[in-house]
């Protein structure tokens, strides 16, 4: 290795994060939606057991390695199951399953990626769905909407491919859309784009409970200062003589519901800093 080369892994990055500082006499917050995209799956596949452990604040990892392994977990303590949160363990690897799985990967992705066999991910993937079979209709009825066998504005099925809906005349396939009802349409082929659509709705859901969570508090708190949007959270400035308001604007930016037959309020988390965004707590 000649001396002007350089090693990026022996290299220490900056923190860019402390880049952005608050004004003077204010505070930085950061505003973060919590689980969220999990969340949106959960309401799309009207999923119960999973709503429940939602809205009860239930350790959701936990929760699902006990519905996969009963057997191997029935004698295990909470925290002997997060003791396996690690490579190949039980915890570790039923996080990225069912991650995997909610977004339509293949039982070989899987495999490649855990290192494992095909028979241990076809094994998980068959008792994931059949604990949570609105999971799997939800992936099918996304991949009608692909295809053109049902309408995505009206619902409405169809046997046959393409074509208008007659009750919207709308052009049906290759579209689907979120409950905000905003859509997107996928262009050339759409074989193997299931994955991508399937992350599309809770990846844009998120985000627009995020736009209209920051547009409600600057409406509502006048001395709020917007400064950015993430996917799932949004960065503002404050007077730190508000900073007992916190607990306030957390509350009422929970009040941003998704649009289901059963309204979907995701919780905030809020953390602040009067150094910079990168000291965030």
């Amino acid at each position: 290795m000649s001396d002007t080369q350089i090693v990026l892994s022996d290299a220490t990055l900056p923190n860019v994060r402390k880049f952005f500082v608050p004004d003077d006499g204010y505070m930085i917050v950061e505003a973060d939606l919590e689980g969220a995209d999990a969340q949106v799956v959960a309401w799309e596949a009207d999923d119960e057991g999973l709503k429940h452990a939602f809205r009860n604040n239930l350790p959701l990892h936990i929760k699902n390695v006990r519905d996969v392994y009963p057997d191997k977990s029935k004698n295990m303590s909470d925290d002997d199951i997060r003791a396996t949160n690690k490579p190949k363990g039980m915890y570790h690897n039923c996080k990225r399953r069912v991650h995997g799985y909610n977004y339509g990967a293949s039982t070989k992705t899987m495999s490649m990626t855990l290192r494992s066999t095909i028979y241990e991910e076809e094994e998980f993937k068959e008792r994931w769905f059949e604990v949570h079979p609105g999971i799997l209709e939800w992936q099918q009825r996304v991949e009608r909407m692909l295809f053109g066998m049902q309408c995505w504005n009206c619902w409405l099925m169809f046997e046959e491919q393409y074509g208008n809906c007659p009750i919207c005349n709308k052009h049906v396939g290759r579209t689907v859309k979120n409950m905000f009802d905003y859509r997107i349409i996928y262009f050339g082929y759409v074989e193997g784009i299931l994955p991508q659509a399937l992350a599309w709705i809770p990846q844009s859901s998120v985000a627009l409970t995020c736009s209209k969570g920051g547009v409600l508090i600057e409406d509502t708190f006048d001395w709020i200062e917007l400064l950015a949007h993430g996917h799932d959270s949004i960065l503002f400035q404050m007077p730190l003589e508000q900073k007992s308001q916190i607990p306030l604007i957390a509350k009422t930016l929970k009040t941003v519901a998704l649009p289901y037959k059963d309204p979907l309020h995701i919780g905030w988390g809020v953390e602040v800093s009067e150094t910079s965004w990168g000291d965030v707590h």
